[in-house]
């Protein structure tokens, strides 16, 4: 059983900037006030490398993971780090072998998940639903 990563691979420039200049987390800036401060807060070395170093990083991921012949059956779809762990399963897993895990429910409503419910449902022996909180 497994509970992977719940995570959206998507670039937020404020959280970046805001690891150097707080004042972008804070403030809680608007897309329009991060652009107009951007290129003076990037005119700082440090700054400026770890912004590029993390953007590269981020595209990088993005790349992998939403490219068809690393994952074919999420091809189209938002990638989340919980529907990459998936088809790995059904890959590495026995053929008799049983996994299970704990994630939303985004693989049943996604209009462009088509392909893996296809993959997703054959397999599927439980579906459980849980609601997180303090009864």
């Amino acid at each position: 059983i497994g509970n992977p990563p719940w995570i959206k691979i998507t670039w937020n420039e404020q959280d970046v900037l805001s690891e150097r200049q707080p004042l972008f987390a804070v403030k809680k800036m608007t897309a329009a006030q991060t652009n107009e401060r951007r290129s003076t807060v990037l005119k700082e070395s440090d700054i400026y490398a770890l912004y590029f170093s993390e953007f590269e990083s981020m595209a990088g991921e993005q790349n992998f993971l939403n490219a068809v012949q690393n994952y074919p059956d999420l091809k189209g779809q938002q990638t989340n780090l919980y529907k990459c762990f998936l088809p790995q399963a059904w890959m590495y897993g026995s053929s008799v072998g049983i996994s299970s895990f704990i994630h939303p429910d985004g693989v049943f409503d996604d209009p462009k998940g088509g392909i893996l419910r296809e993959k997703l449902y054959p397999k599927l022996r439980y579906h459980f639903k849980f609601q997180n909180g303090i009864f």
